[in-house]
């Protein structure tokens, strides 16, 4: 009778242990793709995309604020559906992904670094971005603060990209960043494994508040000097007229693609097409 008590209550301890960072939010999983993460304490879990991040390959997310600013962590899916010359099958790779990734940076006038990475015991790539955009997303139509972002990419299938990632405002990136470094190696793919206790912060309060402090004397006494929101105009965008190029953004984002991604996509299909009629034509 003992050993069941014992039994029971060991029972009962562990899945109270477990539960508990699904209850605060700090954990959460995709059944779809068997995959979960889990986040230090002070992040705040999200019902969906935030702004500047596309809404519908959203996984799961959280935030964290800091004063009146916020940084987020935010997993994603991304569709592939392109074709390489001649109408072959893409190769999803970690070289096609780094290409994405830059292209898109590049496009909004970012500066970029790359690296390796694993994520999930899987070989990753990691794209290091400033630029302007809204704090948490790079892109100088939704705003004109000075942001640092990461994405993290792996290939989930032939015309699937993995996306991790975490988003801050310039100042506090570097802050905050020893929270996103632990989330990521809390990323597994299998079945749902949440830690059995919620992860320590690693961020030092007090120099978050310090900052907030510091911020908020500077705003007092000047206005902030915010970076130029110009964007380099690439040589194709100065071939098209404004409208074309509008168009063409707005395909590639339903794509999940770069505009240059899609642009060569069209320049090959031509050149298929194009080669496939002068074997067609009859000899003279």
């Amino acid at each position: 009778m003992q050993r069941v008590f014992w039994f029971s209550f060991l029972v009962s301890l562990v899945l109270s242990l477990t539960s508990a960072s699904q209850q605060l939010g700090t954990y959460a999983y995709s059944p779809t793709f068997g995959l979960g993460m889990s986040v230090p304490l002070g992040w705040v879990k999200l019902d969906k995309a935030p702004h500047g991040y596309p809404t519908q390959n959203f996984l799961f997310g959280w935030r964290r604020s800091i004063g009146k600013d916020v940084a987020v962590i935010i997993v994603s899916r991304l569709p592939v559906s392109i074709e390489g010359p001649a109408g072959t099958p893409i190769q999803v790779n970690l070289e096609f992904i780094t290409n994405t990734f830059t292209d898109y940076f590049n496009e909004l006038g970012a500066s970029i670094q790359v690296q390796k990475v694993t994520l999930g015991g899987k070989e990753a790539i990691a794209v290091f971005a400033r630029g302007v955009g809204n704090g948490i997303a790079i892109n100088p139509r939704i705003g004109t603060r000075l942001t640092r972002v990461v994405w993290c990419g792996l290939p989930l299938s032939s015309s699937l990209i993995l996306r991790v990632q975490f988003g801050a405002p310039d100042e506090l990136f570097d802050h905050i960043l020893p929270d996103f470094i632990v989330a990521l190696q809390t990323f597994h793919f299998g079945p749902p494994n949440p830690p059995a206790q919620p992860l320590a912060s690693q961020i030092s309060e007090e120099k978050l508040k310090a900052l907030v402090v510091e911020k908020a004397k500077v705003q007092e006494t000047a206005p902030p000097v915010l970076p130029s929101p110009t964007v380099t105009v690439s040589k194709e965008q100065t071939l098209l007229a404004p409208e074309q190029w509008t168009a063409l953004e707005a395909i590639a984002r339903e794509k999940g693609i770069s505009v240059g991604a899609l642009l060569r996509q069209i320049v090959d299909e031509f050149l298929k097409r194009y080669h496939e009629s002068v074997k067609e034509r009859p000899k003279e």
